[in-house]
């Protein structure tokens, strides 16, 4: 019980975490960069890349023995709008070992989904599934996980 609420919380952690942008005198080459120059070049890093959000969850979260489990996915920009065309990869971590999945690109809506066997692992173990999307140079990723009960 300990172990699952410790993944739960890891879980939501990884989702609400954003990506940080770090700049160093080393990345600039080192030549006159300050610290407090390197913000300024940060905060235009930022602005020229578009930031993107990506939200996955699962259709079962306690599925019983055999079927199918399906992965709903979606996403956005900065301000939740949908985008189409991100590509989307799919890894299922079971207890048996991990596989990459690839969901089709998204819809208008930013919206996509992957199905996948259930597999084997037993009652109790939660099979984390992660999500990676990716969209004109950007990356997202987010978590989700459902837990075998048969």
């Amino acid at each position: 019980m300990k172990r699952e609420i410790l993944v739960s919380l890891i879980l939501v952690a990884c989702m609400i975490s954003l990506p940080v942008a770090s700049v160093s005198a080393e990345t600039c080459g080192g030549q006159g960069v300050s610290q407090a120059g390197t913000q300024g070049i940060a905060e235009q890093a930022l602005a020229k890349e578009p930031r993107i959000k990506c939200f996955a969850t699962v259709k079962y979260p306690l599925p019983g023995r055999g079927g199918t489990q399906t992965v709903y996915i979606r996403v956005t920009d900065g301000a939740r709008r949908g985008l189409a065309g991100a590509s989307v990869r799919v890894l299922v971590r079971q207890r048996d070992g991990a596989c990459w999945l690839y969901a089709p690109a998204t819809d208008a809506g930013g919206h996509s989904l992957c199905s996948f066997p259930l597999g084997e692992s037993p009652t109790g173990y939660t099979v984390l599934v992660e999500v990676i999307a990716q969209w004109r140079g950007s990356r997202a990723r987010a978590y989700t996980s459902y837990t075998p009960c048969w």
